[in-house]
């Protein structure tokens, strides 16, 4: 079964427009080329078409994979950038709560913790006593 060509894949798009500038723009002298660092400027733009020498790149085939490069560079900066923020962003906050709450609570002596904890197994076991003794029911009594 083929694949249905009427909605391509960014990469097949990405291929057909490569090789259709290679075909009808190859410019293997590189004339009029604009140089490494006006493709590396264009690169790094958020709308590369905007730039003043998009009209060359995208009508010189050494330029456009020139730029290609540079481009898939700059994203993957730029996204490694992104996650490494993310990450230090998600620490701060972190340690921002946790010294928050250690400061609101700070923590109890051991001896004071089990102390607390007696307290409230008795509390349990006398609204236990008293639920029993409401619905009638005693058991020191009966034994």
């Amino acid at each position: 079964m083929s694949r249905d060509l009427s909605d391509p894949t960014p990469e097949e798009v990405k291929y057909v427009l490569q090789q259709v500038i290679l075909r009808n723009y190859p410019n293997p002298e590189r004339k009029g080329c604009p140089g490494s660092p006006a493709l590396k400027r264009a690169a790094e733009q958020r709308l590369p078409f905007e730039d003043s020498d998009w009209e060359h790149t995208s009508h010189c085939f050494p330029c456009y994979s020139e730029f290609l490069e540079y481009r898939h560079e700059f994203l993957d900066q730029t996204a490694r950038a992104k996650r490494r923020s993310r990450i230090v962003g998600v620490g701060v906050l972190a340690s921002f709560y946790y010294g928050r709450c250690s400061l609101l609570d700070p923590p109890q002596p051991r001896f004071a913790a089990s102390a607390s904890a007696c307290r409230k197994s008795d509390i349990n076991t006398g609204a236990t006593i008293s639920s029993a003794r409401a619905a009638g029911i005693d058991r020191s009594l009966k034994s």
